[in-house]
């Protein structure tokens, strides 16, 4: 792949790479305790948080058809 001078290739936006450098950021200093993560609390959260963002993609989805 050749690239115009200046030119990065980059699959993800400026803004994108900004929102999960601070995604990382706000995160790096979470600590969890032992018992979410043994007793399957943490499970929980990453089902939630995939079926909101599921939910959030149609919705989106929805609003164009419009």
């Amino acid at each position: 792949m050749v690239l115009a001078p200046g030119r990065t290739s980059s699959r993800w936006s400026s803004r994108t790479r900004r929102r999960l450098g601070a995604a990382g950021v706000l995160t790096a200093g979470a600590v969890l305790p032992l018992g979410l993560v043994t007793d399957g609390g943490l499970l929980w959260l990453v089902l939630i948080g995939g079926g909101i963002a599921l939910l959030v993609t149609e919705l989106r989805r929805a609003g164009r058809r419009r």
